[in-house]
């Protein structure tokens, strides 16, 4: 173990790679920060191929369904992306998302809002970065050197290691299913 010096701020990497097992509680919130991100991605695509159902949603739903096109059109400005920080459905989708996931998925996902946005803090998730936004973009999102290094740090928080390979296949399909389980929620409620 690291022994670190007096007066040196431990860094988010010394603290993922050297510590003991992170509660939930503290996985939840930047874990429902990436489903967040996930839920625009899916909307982003869905948009388009959905407007007969649109009479079918409500107001809110298609608020938050024309906002996350216009989001990707605007290049991911920071006024779109506050627009979603008040979006109570999305808020409300994350979090009964991220009610079902186990540990391990917990920890993927906040690894995953970590690697783009550290700074995260308060009693709710602030919506998704700019940066995890434009990696999630449709219409695909490259993962290979994201996946190495999220699995790299999921590795030092487990006594057993997962390869790389194993690793990058459950992430992906953690996205997909995620992706899913919200294109379901969203148009069933």
């Amino acid at each position: 173990m690291k022994i670190m010096a007096r007066n040196v701020v431990p860094t988010s990497e010394s603290i993922l790679c050297n510590a003991a097992p992170l509660p939930e509680s503290i996985l939840r919130l930047p874990a429902q920060t990436a489903v967040e991100a996930l839920q625009v991605r899916c909307l982003s695509i869905l948009a388009d191929d959905c407007n007969c159902l649109r009479y079918t949603l409500s107001r809110d739903a298609v608020n938050l369904l024309d906002t996350c096109p216009a989001l990707k059109k605007s290049g991911y400005k920071q006024e779109w992306v506050d627009r979603l920080a008040g979006n109570e459905l999305l808020h409300s989708y994350a979090e009964t998302l991220t009610e079902i996931l186990s540990y391990n998925d917990l920890l993927k996902l906040a690894l995953l809002t970590w690697h783009f946005d550290g700074s995260l803090n308060g009693p709710k998730a602030p919506p998704p970065s700019r940066e995890l936004l434009i990696f999630l973009s449709p219409p695909t999102y490259d993962c290979e050197q994201l996946c190495k290094m999220l699995w790299e740090r999921y590795n030092h928080r487990h006594a057993r290691e997962e390869t790389l390979e194993h690793f990058g296949a459950k992430f992906v399909r953690l996205l997909s299913t995620l992706e899913y389980e919200f294109g379901l929620l969203f148009f069933v409620r």
